[in-house]
């Protein structure tokens, strides 16, 4: 069923609500008995490709323009499909970023992102001047801006790169910033 598909209308209720909700037909758990259990509780278990938690760096510390520059990139806003966003000020760091989860990154690329922003930025002369990764990010999705970026620059494009590579060009084409080989997810399956 499509409202089961989508963790958070899931967890709709929080847990209180679940040993009700669970009672209800179109809740009838997948496996096992429509009852929660009385020590151990209800689990649900999904797959998925990897989200990729990505923050673009604003040089503001307007929180109301980058909140401006988020809607553009936002699926639920009009922006992108599998795009969630919002702005957040980094007191830490003095300045405004766009943070987002990228649901998925083959119909959304890192660059395509990327380049929305710095355009959405130009409108209130804001300057983009790094980008963060939250976690892990598989290298295909690295590969696939590099790609872009590549042409864009009219350089011969190697899609066998080493990891070390693709972090070198990560950082200078899309900005990395505190970026490491440890970030892409294939640098840690042995």
């Amino acid at each position: 069923m499509k409202s089961r598909v989508k963790l958070p209308n899931i967890r709709k209720g929080e847990f209180e609500g679940m040993k009700e909700k669970i009672k209800d037909p179109k809740w009838t758990p997948d496996y096992g008995i429509n009852e929660i259990h009385p020590t151990f509780g209800v689990i649900g278990i999904g797959a998925r490709i990897p989200l990729i938690a990505y923050n673009i760096d604003l040089d503001t510390t307007n929180i109301k323009q980058a909140k401006q520059i988020a809607k553009a990139i936002r699926f639920s806003s009009g922006g992108y499909r599998h795009i969630q966003a919002g702005p957040v000020y980094l007191e830490s760091r003095g300045h405004c970023q766009v943070t987002m989860n990228i649901l998925d990154y083959q119909k959304n690329p890192l660059y395509r992102i990327l380049e929305t922003v710095k355009m959405e930025a130009l409108r209130y002369h804001i300057n983009v001047p790094s980008c963060e990764l939250v976690g892990l990010i598989p290298k295909q999705a690295l590969l696939d801006s590099l790609r872009y970026y590549f042409a864009v620059e009219k350089q011969e494009y190697n899609k066998d790169m080493t990891l070390e590579e693709i972090v070198t060009y990560s950082k200078k084409y899309i900005g990395l910033r505190d970026f490491d080989i440890l970030k892409i997810i294939e640098a840690n399956i042995n």
